[in-house]
């Protein structure tokens, strides 16, 4: 029996895209799927195209429609709404790969107790390596924060009996990272041996750097850490997020050109866990951010 599943898009204003998503699943989905897409308050024509693709598939597309709230309650309202038992989300700006939902089949038809399975996406600066995971939660959240292997949006499905244990986090920006942690402290992927979405190249944002970035970093840390639900070990992982966290950050504004703020958060990363200044990368980034702060002052003109 062939397994039904349901495709989750969340779209704010990503016209010159999403019919591209849209067509990477509609060339490849079954009879029974359903592809469900939250229009988060798109201000472009966006609605006018999803509305389109709904009057040309009416019994497959679901639309939801809601001023803007973010890609994270977007998901969850959605899937809250997923007829079938499995979930597989996509971003808007991404598209699947031919096949890609019939791995996924296969792979549930060959591990049908499975509760999350984990494939990889194709991106230029992205390892074509396959996941190495473990059958251990704590391992696999380790090497998660370790970055040594990624989760992306359409590389990876769950059952629906995940959300019981994982939601996304009410925010802009970020909040995949808080369900990506969660499903991996309770769930063992089973490895799909194949590349299921192409991810498309984004700009780094730069809408948190500063205060603003603190707060959100709080909130983000406060969600994940703060479940009433977890692993004796998950606690433990808060550190090793919060530098992880602090020592991305200080690469965002480090390649913005705010060498300050670069040399301010990976001080934060030091003081969170001092290991973190062995990671070679990072390190060199700060003298280097460092060395601009003290050219700078050099050449500063003084004042009359």
């Amino acid at each position: 029996m062939t397994a039904k599943l349901s495709i989750i898009i969340p779209t704010h204003n990503n016209q010159e895209d999403i019919a591209r998503a849209i067509e990477s699943i509609s060339n490849q989905w079954s009879a029974s799927d359903q592809l469900l897409i939250v229009n988060d308050g798109s201000t472009d024509n966006t609605k006018t195209i999803l509305l389109e693709y709904q009057q040309q598939y009416p019994e497959k597309i679901t639309l939801i429609h809601q001023d803007q709230q973010g890609p994270g309650i977007a998901r969850n309202q959605a899937a809250q709404q997923a007829k079938h038992d499995y979930v597989l989300f996509l971003d808007a700006d991404d598209f699947l790969l031919p096949g890609a939902l019939d791995y996924f089949r296969q792979s549930i038809v060959q591990h049908p107790q499975a509760n999350f399975w984990l494939a990889s996406a194709k991106h230029k600066y992205l390892s074509k390596k396959l996941a190495r995971v473990s059958r251990n939660c704590a391992v696999n959240c380790h090497r998660y924060l370790n970055k040594q292997f990624s989760l992306h949006h359409g590389a990876f499905m769950v059952h629906k009996k995940v959300f019981d244990h994982c939601t996304y986090a009410p925010l802009i920006g970020q909040e995949d990272l808080a369900f990506f942690l969660l499903l991996l402290a309770h769930y063992v992927p089973v490895v799909v041996k194949a590349h299921t979405v192409q991810i498309m190249s984004r700009a780094n944002s730069l809408r948190h750097l500063g205060n603003e970035c603190e707060q959100h970093l709080q909130q983000l840390t406060d969600f994940i850490f703060n479940q009433a639900e977890q692993p004796e070990f998950f606690r433990s992982l808060k550190k090793h997020f919060l530098a992880g966290r602090y020592l991305s950050m200080s690469r965002t504004a480090y390649r913005a050109a705010h060498y300050q703020q670069a040399l301010q958060f990976y001080w934060q990363a030091i003081c969170v866990s001092p290991r973190s200044m062995v990671k070679w990368g990072y390190l060199r980034r700060a003298v280097s951010a460092f060395l601009h702060q003290c050219s700078a002052r050099l050449f500063i003109k003084p004042s009359h």
